[in-house]
């Protein structure tokens, strides 16, 4: 078999992985040199398309120049020393010269043009490191929502279990026992165990926890709130005939629960957040109060 046809067409060559050069036409693998251009290629088809460019790069210089003359040495002589260098935009460099960012390859992606830093193309590796970076939930964490599952599947038949009422409820996670806000029996636990921080809110139907799933904060204590978002929510989203809530304002006040790094952000964000130590949903100049006052917001 000759060496023509002994070459893979474009559409029998595969993609490069990292590391491997990339053809300049279509991006697969360059198997191939082209011999006139020093370029990578993935098959004659390639080199062709690179050949027409080059020839259509060339023509206009010619007519641009009209002190070329096309019959005679001193002709050729006087086109060589007045033609301009153009930039050719289909092989991304100079027709003649070549700059530092067109001889450099990037060795992420192998295409010139810029450096390997501002490069936007992952690798198989970068790209599996995020996939694990957005699924990294503590196991302990991955526990309680399952409990919270759970808990959301009983809720209509929930009561405290000191009155019985069915209003204003929380389940304690650290001894599983169902108090409503309405009567104070959640404050009042909340007062006496202390090291009791983990909460199910039953009007949220979420565990009372920083925003970001992927937070560990979970104990009531270390959390902060934005009580301006909150008016916000009740203006907007709370009927006030019923007492009930849109889906879009139990959202509202979900998304702003956060723990002193993450409350950091929402600052950012919310020009009229509170100050440190008026956000926390229990301040510490109320720990050692008789009553604990807790937002209706969240119970």
């Amino acid at each position: 078999m000759s060496e023509v046809e002994k070459t893979k067409s474009r559409s029998e060559q595969r993609y490069p992985v990292p590391g491997e050069p990339a053809c300049v036409v279509c991006g697969k693998y360059g198997e191939y040199i082209c011999n006139e251009t020093d370029d990578d290629i993935c098959s004659l088809e390639c080199k062709a398309a690179v050949l027409r460019s080059l020839e259509i790069a060339e023509e206009p210089s010619i007519k641009q120049n009209p002190d070329v003359s096309s019959s005679g040495n001193a002709g050729a002589l006087q086109a060589a020393e007045f033609e301009k260098d153009f930039w050719d935009y289909n092989r991304n460099r100079w027709s003649e010269k070549r700059s530092s960012l067109c001889t450099y390859q990037c060795w992420k992606c192998k295409r010139p043009g810029h450096f390997t830093e501002d490069c936007l193309v992952m690798t198989s590796n970068q790209v599996a490191s995020e996939r694990n970076k957005s699924n990294s939930i503590a196991k302990d964490l991955i526990e309680l929502y399952r409990r919270c599952h759970q808990i959301s599947k009983t809720l209509s038949a929930a009561k405290c279990n000191v009155c019985c009422s069915s209003l204003n409820l929380a389940t304690c996670l650290d001894c599983n026992t169902v108090l409503c806000d309405s009567a104070g029996h959640l404050n009042e636990h909340i007062r006496t165990k202390s090291s009791h921080q983990k909460y199910y809110s039953h009007k949220l139907k979420r565990l009372v926890k920083c925003c970001k799933s992927t937070c560990k904060v979970t104990e009531i204590t270390d959390l902060l709130v934005c009580h301006y978002c909150f008016s916000k929510a009740i203006d907007k989203y709370k009927d006030m005939y019923s007492a009930t809530w849109k889906g879009a304002g139990l959202q509202i006040i979900w998304n702003s629960i956060c723990c002193e790094d993450h409350f950091e952000w929402h600052r950012v964000n919310c020009l009229n957040a509170d100050v440190e130590d008026r956000a926390y949903i229990i301040g510490s100049s109320v720990k050692k109060e008789k009553l604990v006052q807790l937002s209706d917001c969240i119970f």
